[in-house]
């Protein structure tokens, strides 16, 4: 009878990114965090409305702890964000 081993690796389930809106800290500058899977690329859209009209706004991969942030520098008053796994 011969015997065999057999080694399964499964990956972690990620979960879906998360965006954080810091404050802003001056007139038409935002600065948005993102916290996902390490080293995953994620494209930040953003809509005037909750609707399909989103556009793209910045391609970022995240460092080996799950985060990046950006600035947005020419904000209006109101703009949604979304973030979507490449």
């Amino acid at each position: 009878m011969a015997t065999t081993n057999l080694t399964v690796m499964v990956g972690a389930q990620s979960s879906p990114p998360h965006l954080q809106l810091l404050l802003p800290y001056a007139a038409g500058h935002v600065k948005v965090k993102l916290q996902g899977a390490p080293t995953t690329t994620y494209r930040i859209q953003t809509s005037a409305l909750l609707s399909n009209d989103w556009s793209n706004f910045s391609t970022n991969t995240t460092d080996a702890g799950g985060l990046f942030q950006i600035e947005d520098t020419n904000s209006p008053v109101r703009r949604f964000y979304r973030a979507v796994a490449q």
